[in-house]
């Protein structure tokens, strides 16, 4: 049922507990607004982004110029995946020419709002211009300059489109979205300065680079930290079915499954986990590892009639089921780029679906916890390259799942992770001075009121169910999804790419993605 209502009527819904779970598009402010009235909400996010568009002196400036300005101003630049900052290595920065053709391609934009003018570019805005949008519009920050002024006519907000020269590093215009027809333009000495200045801002939704040179577009796609990233092509019109969108850091809420991908449906379901219901896959060589050299271990062991924790037999079976369906699923899956069908395969593109580590992953333990549930975190953490921690209640330091833990049988790993003995609020003070990057609970009714508070003043994602011992299910929430798009022709030239093999989709991975 769609239902159209005013702010204060949405509260209504959002708080209810009848609603279990939203699903949000929106600014980060305001998704932070409901949350703070109902932080244990199961919610879904896509929020803001400051999306960056560089250009290297390799680039072939015209495509650039002409992606950038489609990329910007496009809808009036009120798209969320509208280039705000485009980021210009030296050498273009100081091209006179590539500036006049900037500003020429700007300038000619048609403006206009009638409707027997259908061949206007740049129409009026959704609403009034709000505060951060209105400042842009009208103010320079030090340093900056108009390349391209943008002037208010007199029809209700319209606006023709601005493009600033000589963004400054931090600078209001640099770090804040403020979704509207305005561009930034800044300097970066070189590509790994560019990258760096990219990665400043808070958001992580879409991110461009155009250069003809192979080893800048790897150092690109390796380094920046968004969701959705486009090679010499614009940064917006994700096709359905071939680049499923979906941002990290500050431009979404929630875990994160890509609108339209293959993981989205998931975080809407809650699985239980039944007896013969993991893939066998005794078959399966581990690979050399300390992790198989322990598992090696532990399976020489009557764990039945081991002295010291004889009631984790059975739990200790689970793990070394767990631990082989991660190894399988991260080998065969999210280790790999994803390719897409033959029916959404593009000519001269490649459209790529790929897994990325979370980096700082956090294991909070409370009495109760079977020593399976956190092994199984433990160990997928660790066969993803995450850094993983867990933390322990200080009363809880002799517990008997703490003191296998500490104990002798994970010697050979020990020094691959941490125990942290902490309370609520010493977790509470990591969290806020973003020292976790994720979270990771057995059941929400454990999480206390004030993580779940801290979660949603920094916007940290928490597990907030007990994990399957499916691999599939268990590196899912090891990663955060990206995908990337790499347009290689030159004016219908495929070059030696052409005679690249494309890989085939991978088992599990079906075939319907997303919507922007």
């Amino acid at each position: 049922q769609f239902v159209p209502c005013e702010d204060k009527d949405a509260r209504l819904l959002t708080q209810n507990p009848m609603i279990d779970h939203v699903i949000f598009t929106g600014s980060a402010n305001t998704a932070d607004k409901i949350l703070t009235g109902r932080p244990n909400l199961d919610f879904s996010g896509e929020t803001s982004g400051k999306n960056i568009f560089i250009i290297t002196d390799t680039a072939d400036k015209e495509l650039a110029i002409k992606h950038l300005v489609e990329s910007a101003f496009g809808y009036n630049g009120q798209k969320c995946s509208a280039a705000s900052i485009a980021i210009l290595t030296k050498e273009v920065f100081s091209d006179p020419k590539f500036k006049r053709q900037l500003k020429d391609s700007v300038e000619s934009l048609p403006v206009g709002g009638l409707q027997f003018q259908p061949e206007n570019k740049i129409t009026p805005l959704i609403t009034s211009p709000k505060k951060e949008l209105l400042r842009t519009l009208t103010e320079l920050e030090p340093e900056e300059q108009w390349l391209v002024k943008p002037e208010k006519y007199k029809l209700d907000n319209l606006w023709s489109p601005g493009v600033k020269w000589n963004v400054q590093p931090g600078s209001f215009t640099h770090l804040n979205e403020f979704f509207g027809p305005v561009l930034g333009v800044m300097k970066a000495n070189d590509l790994k300065h560019a990258c760096r200045l990219a990665n400043q801002t808070e958001y992580g939704l879409t991110a461009g680079l155009h250069s003809l040179d192979e080893e800048e577009i790897n150092y690109f796609l390796e380094t920046i930290q968004t969701g959705n990233l486009y090679v010499n092509n614009k940064t917006t019109g994700a096709i359905v079915g071939r680049q499923p969108f979906g941002g990290i850091k500050n431009s979404r809420r929630g875990t994160g499954g890509k609108a339209g991908g293959v993981n989205y449906i998931l975080q809407f379901m809650k699985f239980e986990e039944k007896e013969g219901s993991t893939q066998v896959i005794d078959h399966l060589s581990l690979p050399s590892s300390l992790i198989n050299s322990l598992i090696t271990l532990w399976q020489k062991i009557d764990w039945a009639s081991e002295s010291s924790f004889p009631e984790f037999a059975d739990e200790i079976q689970r793990v070394h089921q767990g631990v082989k369906s991660c190894y399988y699923q991260n080998m065969n899956y999210f280790s790999k780029e994803q390719s897409f069908s033959k029916s959404q395969q593009v000519i001269g593109q490649k459209n790529i679906f790929r897994y990325r580590k979370v980096g700082k992953y956090t294991i909070r333990v409370c009495p109760e916890d079977l020593v399976s549930d956190i092994l199984l975190r433990l160990f997928a953490g660790l066969i993803a390259g995450n850094k993983v921690s867990i933390s322990i209640p200080e009363q809880m330091r002799e517990n008997k799942t703490v003191c296998f833990l500490k104990s002798h049988f994970l010697q050979p790993i020990q020094n691959k992770f941490s125990l942290e003995f902490e309370n609520d609020e010493e977790l509470r003070t990591k969290i806020l001075e973003n020292q976790i990057n994720r979270l990771a609970y057995t059941h929400p009714k454990k999480i206390p009121g004030n993580i779940y508070k801290a979660a949603v003043q920094v916007n940290l994602p928490i597990l907030r169910y007990k994990p399957l011992v499916e691999g599939r299910f268990l590196m899912l929430e090891q990663f955060n999804e990206q995908c990337v798009t790499y347009t290689y022709h030159r004016y219908g030239n495929l070059g030696l790419k052409q005679f690249e093999i494309a890989s085939p989709p991978k088992p599990g991975f079906e075939q319907n993605c997303s919507p922007r």
